[in-house]
């Protein structure tokens, strides 16, 4: 039984590790992932990693939104996600988010690029999506966003 155990445990390690090491390669496409908390400008602050890019300082500001009685989710949420790189703040990129729903501690949505400059400035991505975790209990949140360079 341990055996079986150990074995499609390294079955799944195997399934997870494969994705890793052929997406680290890979220039046609955006990755990055956020960390946000509350802020007192902002809706949330953070930082984050732009794959390829660097360490990001990010805001996020919701633009829209409708509650949902029958759910009890958010849904239509719109916001902007602008960024700045920690090692060249003069390179940003705004990230308009669209089609967006909250429910639990769960939300997704879609997002284009609305804005960039500095070393951002020419980057062109087809819509992407968004996956974000609420941390439950805190004001923050994890966010990953992924999406197909344009070449």
């Amino acid at each position: 039984m341990r055996r079986v155990l150990l074995l499609s445990a390294i079955a799944i390690l195997a399934v997870f590790a494969m994705p890793l090491s052929g997406g680290a390669a890979s220039s046609a496409e955006f990755k990055a992932q956020f960390q946000d908390d509350d802020c007192t400008i902002h809706a949330q602050c953070g930082t984050g990693l732009v794959e390829g890019y660097g360490h990001v300082t990010t805001t996020l500001d919701l633009t829209g939104g409708v509650f949902d009685p029958a759910t009890g989710c958010l849904i239509n949420v719109t916001a902007v996600r602008d960024l700045a790189l920690v090692s060249d703040p003069t390179s940003t990129l705004t990230l308009a988010l669209s089609n967006g729903v909250i429910c639990d501690n769960k939300g997704s949505a879609t997002f284009t690029i609305s804005g960039a400059t500095g070393v951002f400035a020419g980057l062109a991505i087809l819509p992407g999506t968004v996956r974000v975790t609420l941390i439950p209990g805190m004001p923050g949140d994890s966010a990953q966003y992924r999406a197909s360079i344009v070449p």
